[in-house]
């Protein structure tokens, strides 16, 4: 069945939105696929004579997609989806994961894989700034570092790295085992060593380690809520540091 440009893309947002035995409202509809909902009832006339949308009128009705739009779009229902975190602008994403495939399984070394999303990352764009949170910089960066074109990328665009480590302490788990085992200094500034493409470095109020790149200092513990929107406000500090 062929459809338009824009009828696929609102049948794919109304896949995404909805959850068995819901019905989605238009204006919900509307908010997600950033369209004006008098448009988004136009539209769904046509998809409903297709076949491919079920409406129901009243306080309590909506859209919902058919079985046939599933088979349309190429896609199946999931009873047991995974999700992807994602984070943009200090927001957490949380995305479906449709499909992983990887493409280049006769070359692992190569380590490339390509994943398919329920739900749109369009707010996504190359070269948007990255913050590299207090992790491992062995076991959580070094795998995806060590992926072809990871490093480059990030040499491309601003990122701001938040420190795991205050002056040679390290907040929690085996960072500083870890680092010395592969031969770097288990410090803020072997971590700085370790991220050449990081532009600037969020870190505590106690490290007085001296970088060669700008530095905002807060408390950079992270045990709730709060302390987690502080350390992103020293993150978008940083950033404006670095003219992002």
């Amino acid at each position: 069945m062929e459809l338009t440009t824009s009828q696929r893309e609102l049948l794919t947002v109304l896949a995404n939105e909805h959850e068995e035995g819901s019905w989605v409202k238009s204006d919900a509809l509307a908010a997600a696929a950033d369209r004006d909902p008098g448009t988004v009832r136009n539209r769904m006339g046509p998809l409903r004579s297709l076949g491919l949308v079920e409406g129901r009128a009243g306080r309590n009705g909506g859209y919902r997609p058919t079985e046939r739009a599933f088979e349309v779009l190429d896609r199946r229902r999931l009873d047991d989806a995974e999700t992807l975190g994602l984070a943009h602008d200090h927001e957490r994403l949380d995305v479906t994961v449709d499909e992983v495939e990887f493409t280049s399984v006769h070359h692992p070394e190569r380590c490339r894989a390509r994943l398919t999303l329920h739900d749109s990352v369009s707010r996504f764009d190359p070269g948007d700034p990255v913050v590299v949170g207090p992790s491992n910089p062995v076991t959580s960066l070094g795998p995806m570092l060590a992926v072809e074109g990871v490093e480059a990328a990030l040499r491309e665009t601003p990122v701001v790295a938040v420190s795991p480590f205050v002056e040679d302490e390290v907040f929690s788990g085996p960072a500083g085992e870890l680092m010395r085992g592969v031969g770097r200094e288990p410090s803020t500034r072997g971590v700085a060593d370790a991220y050449p493409f990081a532009d600037a470095f969020v870190l505590d109020d106690g490290d007085g380690t001296a970088l060669d790149r700008p530095v905002v200092r807060t408390d950079t513990r992270l045990d709730g809520p709060e302390d987690a929107r502080r350390v992103a406000r020293a993150c978008r500090d940083a950033l404006r540091e670095v003219g992002a």
